[in-house]
């Protein structure tokens, strides 16, 4: 019986201290951490949308498909990128991007792709009229790539270099994506 009586008196006891911290713990309206509104950023708006170009992608005729949309809540921008071989359909590329803009109003990006982890590229940047250039590496390769929306077209170019076989080989290329 006493044994009872304790297992009642500690549920009890339990029940009422959750309830004195949930009270103790609630918060109002105005102290609560919401996360920021969307961002709101005319190029990035611009780059919305269906994409495609054709490009040669370390010398492969490539055909390139972008799909770029706003995602987790308004606050990146993804780009969707899936190239295939023009001429040979098992020659494959694919990428993900993630662009946010700082609180400074300058644009940061992530890019993911084909290459794996060790190859994940990070940059930031800025935006001037309907053009955002990024700095951007990781450990393949440093460039400066631009993206200037103009009406239907999408002209991306990226400036660099890329390591290859121990070597620093320079690249500048210009890719006109279309609606």
């Amino acid at each position: 019986m006493f044994k009872n009586f304790l297992s009642f008196y500690f549920i009890l006891t339990l029940l009422f201290s959750v309830k004195i911290q949930a009270q103790d713990e609630a918060l109002d309206e105005s102290e609560m951490i919401l996360p920021p509104l969307g961002i709101v950023n005319q190029v990035y708006e611009d780059m919305t949308g269906n994409w495609i170009a054709e490009s040669n992608m370390m010398g492969i005729p490539m055909v390139q498909d972008m799909k770029i949309y706003w995602d987790i809540n308004h606050q990146f921008l993804i780009v969707d990128l899936r190239s295939t071989g023009k001429e040979d359909v098992t020659k494959t590329y694919q990428g993900k991007g993630l662009f946010g803009v700082d609180q400074m109003g300058n644009a940061k990006t992530w890019w993911f792709d084909s290459w794996g982890a060790d190859n994940v590229s990070i940059g930031s940047g800025a935006f001037s009229d309907n053009k955002v250039t990024v700095n951007n590496s990781n450990s393949m390769m440093t460039e400066t790539r631009s993206f200037l929306v103009a009406g239907n077209e999408m002209i991306m170019n990226s400036k660099g270099t890329m390591k290859i076989a121990g070597k620093e080989i320079p690249y500048d290329e210009t890719v006109i994506f279309r609606r």
